[in-house]
């Protein structure tokens, strides 16, 4: 089985909402296209999506409504809490303490167990070809695991374009 992770498309961020609830910006046409190509090149025998609005608009604006799309709550984001104007100094401090939930986000060692739970559960379906459509910080997360690495490195997951092919996944 070979599992590839897409991460979702360009969202507009809203402060008054849930990041899992955030749309995708209205002109992603130019965001998506290369990426689109590389898709429709592969046939996937699954489409898996987290359940959050920008990953499956994503799964569907990449594949279209003949492919059979599916949703696996544990594709979904890191859990976050309130909105923050910096960003990037939570997501380095939730990497370097993967086992602490910091300022009420999930603990980066959860997000990566939920995921790494899905990937054994696809195993089983014994496919050949399988696409996660996804976000960047489970992925960076799942990257690391994959790679054996101790954490997830901010500077991986900052340089991960939305949507980008972001590798072929562990699995398991």
């Amino acid at each position: 089985m070979l599992v590839h992770f897409i991460r979702h498309c360009p969202t507009v961020s809203d402060p008054s909402q849930h990041a899992e609830s955030w749309v995708l910006e209205p002109d992603v046409a130019h965001h998506e296209l290369s990426i689109r190509v590389f898709v429709q090149a592969l046939s996937f025998d699954l489409v898996v999506t987290s359940p959050e609005v920008k990953a499956r608009e994503t799964a569907k604006r990449l594949f279209g409504e003949d492919q059979s799309v599916e949703v696996d709550e544990r594709f979904a984001e890191l859990q976050r809490g309130r909105f923050l104007k910096d960003y990037e100094t939570q997501v380095t401090a939730t990497f370097n303490a993967p086992e602490l939930s910091i300022n009420g986000w999930e603990s980066a060692d959860s997000c990566q167990q939920r995921g790494r739970e899905a990937l054994r559960i696809l195993a089983q379906k014994k496919l050949d070809r399988i696409c996660v459509c996804g976000h960047g910080l489970q992925g960076a997360l799942l990257r690391s695991f994959s790679l054996k690495q101790a954490h997830a490195s901010l500077k991986e997951w900052a340089a991960i374009n939305m949507p980008d092919h972001m590798w072929p996944a562990p699995q398991g």
